[in-house]
């Protein structure tokens, strides 16, 4: 890993991005997920945490407006934030971690954090994003090269200023499973599932997010097979197989293709008859 040679800390927005467009800069706050791996070359350090506007959380219509700098920690402490995404990020990364690392680092060192950033794919959390020159942009997480098939957003272009994070309505789930070597290990295989319903209880919309089954840190599948069915155990059987088509999972050294595979559908169904549960 490159030692940086120099090191800013702006205390501005616009100061950040100025200092941004130079050549073999990185601007990040936290960097503990940065500095702990040994290709993170860098020879400028852009230390955000000193930027209000990045360090903010607010409570919004919808859900939560949680500042690019903001730490993981203080993400799992917000009341009322969806279990699913509190079990992402506590199961696998230690408290020590989640202090050390914000908000935007997770979704710029997506290697770290598969299972909290499937379960945002499932949410369909938001980015917002600053750019040099001062435009503004805001797009789903879906969008970005995150998540196979998304458009292919760079993240690493400006600046993360916050993250979305819907929170549930009535009628909605966010559920996931997982499979690991341990239980507090890096998932293997991970899914994450979200379900809507009507008043009846007939599906209105249900995404599956899986991560370990691709090249992306995440895919995400719309499930029309369930639109205006109810979450029986056929229902939630053929999207669990539909999930699965056509993915092609790679080889390593925790599992084989076949294995990811098998238990993507497993973990799909799983996921799916948690939201059953969390609906009923």
């Amino acid at each position: 890993m490159a030692t940086p040679k120099v090191y800013h800390r702006p205390t501005t927005l616009a100061e950040a991005l100025q200092l941004a467009v130079q050549p073999g800069s990185a601007a990040l706050a936290g960097g503990a997920a940065a500095f702990n791996r040994l290709d993170a070359a860098m020879d400028i350090f852009i230390d955000l945490q000193a930027v209000p506007e990045l360090n903010r959380i607010e409570r919004q219509e919808g859900g939560w407006l949680v500042g690019g700098a903001c730490r993981l920690e203080q993400i799992v402490e917000l009341a009322g934030l969806p279990e699913t995404l509190r079990r992402a990020l506590v199961r696998a990364v230690p408290v020590n971690l989640r202090n050390g690392i914000s908000a935007a680092e997770s979704l710029l060192r997506p290697a770290y954090f598969g299972e909290w950033v499937t379960a945002l794919a499932a949410l369909d959390a938001g980015v917002w994003r600053a750019l040099p020159g001062g435009q503004t942009e805001t797009f789903s997480i879906t969008e970005t090269a995150l998540v196979e098939g998304g458009g292919g957003r760079r993240l690493a272009e400006g600046i993360i200023t916050g993250l979305f994070i819907p929170a549930l309505k009535a009628g909605e789930a966010l559920e996931a499973a997982f499979v690991a070597r341990t239980l507090a290990d890096a998932p293997i295989v991970s899914a994450a599932a979200f379900v809507q319903v009507d008043g009846r209880g007939s599906v209105e919309t249900a995404f599956v997010a899986l991560h370990g089954v691709s090249a992306a840190p995440a895919l995400n599948i719309h499930l029309p097979v369930l639109q205006g069915q109810t979450l029986d155990e056929p229902s939630i059987a053929a999207a669990a197989r539909l999930a699965v088509e056509g993915i092609s999972p790679m080889s390593d050294y925790r599992g084989s293709a076949a294995y990811r595979a098998a238990m993507a559908s497993v973990l799909a169904r799983r996921a799916l008859e948690a939201c059953r549960e969390s609906l009923s």
